[in-house]
């Protein structure tokens, strides 16, 4: 960071960016343990012109099913090919999905422990799941970026 007096002065990431980061700031409260709270109309009011939340529910609408849908796909061609190959102990999908990414792994099996009971029991074609957004990668783009900022100013802030 520069000697400036504004700590944003080297944080290049977009204008936009930055104006929803002090538009954040203006509506957050933050309450005595440290949760920040947000309006719940926040992102809708925040959305760029000419997108309404009706069309970005029917993008989310459609990403929920087709996370479901790439499970279901992963599971009918994933368990025969296992059941061919016990070498292999799971498979994977990906779909592009835009800038985004599902991905999402079956393992063959594994112990799994029931949280109630304490029993250990051998789970068979268990999966996992992610949503990555791009740029929300943590070690490039602008959350970097953000990321290396916050660290700047807490290590100035924060240390004793």
């Amino acid at each position: 960071m520069s000697k400036t007096t504004d700590p944003r002065a080297d944080l290049k990431v977009n204008d936009n960016i930055l104006a929803l980061a002090d538009a954040i700031k203006r509506e957050a409260v933050v309450d005595a343990s440290g949760v920040i709270t947000v309006p719940k109309d926040f992102y809708e009011k925040t959305l760029p012109e000419g997108i309404s939340l009706t069309e970005v529910k029917k993008l989310q609408a459609h990403n929920s099913e087709l996370v479901s849908a790439g499970v279901i796909a992963l599971g009918e061609l994933a368990v025969p090919h296992l059941g061919k190959h016990a070498d292999l102990k799971e498979a994977s999908i990906s779909i592009t999905a835009g800038r985004d990414e599902l991905s999402a792994v079956l393992t063959r099996n594994k112990q799994q422990r029931n949280p109630q009971s304490g029993e250990t029991t051998e789970v068979y074609g268990s999966t996992a799941v992610k949503w990555r957004t791009t740029g929300t990668a943590g070690s490039r783009g602008s959350l970097a970026t953000s990321r290396q900022y916050v660290l700047g100013l807490a290590s100035k802030s924060l240390k004793d």
